[in-house]
């Protein structure tokens, strides 16, 4: 009996040891995709403009070592001081997979771009422009306009991970 048990014991190291190799490396192949090193600025950064003024924000792209399939962008701004027409795309966003829309009571606006697999975008460059009016009683305080957190990147690496953005917000 003892013989039986000290048999099962040295079975059951003997398999551990690989088993625990092996999903030890794969644990490892996850570190392996795309860093999030794709970064998105609106430009330029401030603007003064006078009540009724018009201004025309671009989100320029800078993806890294990354190659870009898609970028989904939703801008954010104050509708009691500013009026959007909806974003198109910039020079650098080979097509429009989503037409741009603007809701400009709730303050947003969205546009979703796309390269391919084939032709992925890569580099620097404006994917997406904007336009605003500044609205009567503005005034000279400071208006901000900016990218939300559910803006979202997608790269050929993996399209399901965020090169930029979280994919879930």
């Amino acid at each position: 009996m003892k013989k039986v048990f000290l048999f099962i014991v040295v079975a059951f190291t003997l398999l551990a040891i690989p088993v625990t190799v092996f999903l030890v490396g794969q644990n490892q192949e996850l570190r392996k995709r795309a860093a999030p090193a794709t970064t998105i600025q609106l430009s330029p950064a401030s603007k003064t403009v006078k009540p009724q003024g018009k201004f025309k924000l671009e989100a320029r792209i800078d993806t890294g070592d990354n190659q870009v399939v898609a970028a989904e962008l939703h801008f954010v701004f104050d509708p009691a001081k500013l009026s959007a027409d909806k974003p198109i795309k910039g020079s650098f966003a080979p097509s429009i997979l989503v037409e741009g829309a603007v809701d400009n009571t709730a303050g947003t606006a969205t546009i979703t771009i796309g390269g391919s697999t084939t032709a992925p975008i890569k580099g620097t460059g404006t994917i997406a422009s904007i336009s605003f009016t500044a609205l009567e009683g503005t005034g000279d305080a400071p208006i901000s306009v900016r990218l939300a957190p559910n803006t979202f990147v997608a790269a050929i690496s993996d399209p399901e991970i965020a090169v930029y953005g979280t994919k879930d917000n």
